[in-house]
């Protein structure tokens, strides 16, 4: 844990160190990969760190697919890198919807629902960044609908044909976009 708190620390530092990749980088994160742990530093809002690292392990204990989480600091987390996995696409729809489904099933709303935060590990639905999760008892279908529309937002257009009793929260999220 120390090597990736020490990683952390040079990352927001602004240092590069050998054998750390850098994966994404904006205002708000830095996202690395150093060996098979991926890293993300929270810039703007540190405490997402603490929120995000007890929604994955939470998850986890769920049976939700969630990466593993393998240290986390004040403003950072470490989880196993996903060396097989691929960014989830409109093609993978069907396994998403079936994800989704469970994951409510299992009182996880996630809050965050789009193409992005998903990927595909050897034919399995993956659910990252858990920052804003909820977990629920039982997820309302309310709720199950306007996360659905978070989701058909980030497909564009056409809206599949599977989605189209979320078009109104879909359309709600394009204004608020």
């Amino acid at each position: 844990m120390n090597e990736l708190a020490g990683i952390a620390a040079a990352l927001r530092a602004g240092s590069t160190l050998p054998g750390v990749e850098i994966l994404k980088r904006n205002s708000a994160r830095i996202v690395a990969r150093a060996g098979d742990s991926a890293i993300k530093i929270f810039l703007e809002r540190p405490s997402n760190a603490a929120r995000e690292a007890r929604s994955l392990a939470r998850a986890r204990t769920l049976g939700v697919p969630v990466p593993e989480l393998l240290g986390s600091g004040a403003d950072w987390n470490a989880t196993r890198f996903l060396s097989d996995a691929r960014p989830a696409t409109r093609s993978d729809l069907a396994a998403i919807l079936a994800a989704t489904a469970d994951a409510h099933d299992r009182g996880l709303l996630h809050g965050d629902l789009h193409l992005g935060n998903l990927l595909v590990d050897r034919g399995r639905i993956v659910f990252l960044d858990l920052q804003r999760a909820r977990f629920l008892p039982w997820v309302p279908a309310a709720l199950r609908r306007w996360e659905l529309g978070y989701l058909a937002y980030s497909l564009g257009e056409p809206l599949p044909a599977e989605l189209a009793r979320v078009r109104f929260w879909r359309d709600r999220r394009a204004q608020t976009h």
